[in-house]
């Protein structure tokens, strides 16, 4: 991370990591072995102080100091210096800004962390201005800008050229998410008896949230982002959060044959699927609640305090199969290709859900009267943990041993159903059943469009002589199978939510997917065959693909919209 840029430091920290680096590697400092020759800079240092004359000097009287120091403790202190930079859990974007007075653009590195936007010296590293999350009110993200506005806290709109755009708005969602379900609850309780508790409680409930979507050129105006809003209630009780401590019960993937990526991949993977399993467990682990007068006062908190956690858990299911339809719009064939950072973040955003989830689904549970329905609650939930499991569990698999996508394309539909489930149990099945089969139809016209387009392409594929330009028709008509596929399972995944805008923008990026592999089908045809009436029956199966499509998402934009949709993909403070 350091080596690479991720985290920046200063030239100061590169000589100390350099130093601790070589005594790592060679020991302690030996004035007549180590005079400067045994140091690549290209490989102690990030590339931005590798020409630096003086920095190998720094270095080696760096090292010096470190006499004595075992490899054990030069690594914890790496760790440590690591996480005493000012940068250190920041994810950074290199853009551009136009600087006051001056018509060409600098360079600025733009960061974001889990409780602030900060501006960086892209030379330095200093930090120029910091924002809290907490102010921010709207952002928007076009095709090579991005716009953050912080409402009162700010005079204007802060705007930068990037092309990462739409990654810094999914960080910035997802941090906020985090920021609003850790809104710790308080409380206000009276007693009769002479001993008196006083607290204060208060309740973050979701409301219906719009999207920082991707503008076009040519659009100047952030979208709007609405969020939780505040409420207080009294006479309530705090209760102690339970966290899954058992880590040992996944497998620990080791294996020299993976690349470092991909083997943080899966020991993320296995870490994730272990919480789930101890989420699921942890469900048995009753909230007691004292018990509950019949004034007024006490009777309004109960109501309340169950609507909140309806809502929230509601919430949390929209976010949910939104996380989960990522996943496989993560891969584009057979997983070749996969960011592991994208990965790693869509997984850990299931895990941390479902986390969040279990806590509304304990008190709702605590809250409710019938024995019967309690168990419901928690057998329920479980199912959804679960089934998340086997889906995260599915991708893992595949990672680490091969296959097809399909394995968990499959595996996604227990996700579908655990999460449709509780939806209902909750009353909070907004898509009528009607509707979702209505979706999952124009998902099958589709397919047969598809299947119109790959038929043409194996026709036009029999008049091309060249073998390379067969193989890659051939190519692109499988890529576009997957795409088709692909669509397919994110209509079902997401159907239930389809309302949520969070979810839908997980369609459409899967039917941009098929729109595309279509298009490379087409373009590669055109290219190399030469027979007039293949190449227009292909380009009219395309554009049937194109009609499919719109109607899919034309049905899917005009579902009524619900008012419990806040999830980390969708939100501001």
């Amino acid at each position: 991370m350091i080596l690479s840029g991720k985290h920046p430091c200063t030239l100061e920290e590169a000589a100390q990591f350099a130093a601790i680096q070589a005594q790592c590697q060679f020991g302690n400092h030996e004035l007549d072995r180590h005079k400067g020759a045994h140091l690549q800079l290209m490989d102690f240092v990030p590339s931005e102080y590798r020409n630096n004359r003086d920095l190998t000097k720094r270095i080696i009287s760096e090292h010096a100091k470190l006499q004595g120091l075992s490899d054990l403790n030069a690594k914890f202190r790496y760790v440590q210096l690591s996480r005493s930079l000012k940068t250190y859990g920041i994810t950074f974007f290199l853009v551009k800004e136009k600087l006051d007075k001056k018509t060409e653009l600098a360079d600025v590195l733009l960061g974001v962390t889990k409780q602030s936007i900060v501006r960086l010296d892209a030379v330095t590293k200093d930090v120029i201005k910091t924002w809290p999350l907490t102010h921010l009110s709207r952002w928007a993200a076009a095709s090579n800008s991005f716009t953050l506005d912080f409402g009162d806290y700010a005079d204007n709109y802060f705007t930068v050229q990037t092309a990462e755009g739409n990654q810094i708005s999914q960080l910035i969602a997802g941090y906020i998410d985090i920021i609003l379900k850790k809104k710790k609850e308080a409380e206000k309780v009276f007693h009769e008896e002479d001993e008196v508790l006083t607290t204060s409680e208060e309740y973050v409930k979701p409301v219906k949230a719009v999207n920082a979507a991707i503008l076009s050129n040519g659009h100047k105006q952030a979208t709007e982002i609405r969020v939780g809003t505040l409420m207080t209630a009294n006479n309530s009780r705090a209760f102690p959060k339970s966290v899954p401590t058992s880590l040992t019960n996944e497998p620990n993937f080791n294996n020299s044959e993976f690349n470092e990526p991909l083997q943080s991949l899966l020991d993320t993977i296995s870490m994730d699927l272990a919480v789930l399993n101890n989420a699921a467990r942890d469900l048995d682990n009753d909230i007691q609640l004292p018990p509950f007068a019949n004034d007024t006062i006490s009777q309004e908190w109960k109501q309340t305090t169950i609507e909140t956690n309806v809502d929230s858990v509601a919430s949390h299911l929209t976010s949910h199969l939104a996380y989960c339809a990522s996943v496989i719009n993560l891969f584009k064939s057979d997983f070749e290709g996969v960011e592991p950072d994208a990965l790693i973040q869509s997984v850990n955003l299931i895990t941390c859900n479902c986390l969040q989830m279990a806590n509304g689904i304990k008190l709702l549970a605590a809250l409710t009267n019938s024995l019967e329905e309690k168990e419901s609650f928690k057998r329920a939930a479980k199912d959804v943990f679960e089934s998340a499991g086997g889906y995260v569990k599915a991708t893992q698999d595949v990672l680490s041993q091969g296959g097809s996508k399909e394995v968990v394309l499959n595996s996604s539909g227990n996700v579908t159903v655990t999460s449709s489930d509780l939806l209902a149990l909750i009353g909070r099945s907004d898509v009528p059943d009607d509707t979702q089969n209505e979706l999952k139809e124009l998902a099958k016209s589709v397919s047969r469009a598809v299947a119109d387009v790959i038929n043409a392409a194996r026709k036009s594929a029999e008049e091309i002589s060249d073998p390379h330009d067969q193989l890659q028709v051939a190519s692109n008509a499988k890529l576009v199978a997957d795409a088709c596929n692909q669509l397919v399972a994110s209509t079902t995944m997401v159907a239930p939510v389809v309302s949520s805008h969070v979810c839908l923008d997980q369609l459409v990026s899967a039917a941009d997917f098929v729109k595309s592999a279509a298009l490379q089908v087409c373009d590669s045809c055109s290219t190399a065959a030469n027979n007039e009436l293949v190449l227009e029956s292909l380009h009219e199966s395309i554009e049937r693909v194109q009609e499919s499509i719109h109607r899919l998402l034309e049905k899917a934009k005009n579902c009524d919209q619900v008012c419990y949709e806040v999830g980390p993909m969708e939100n501001g403070v």
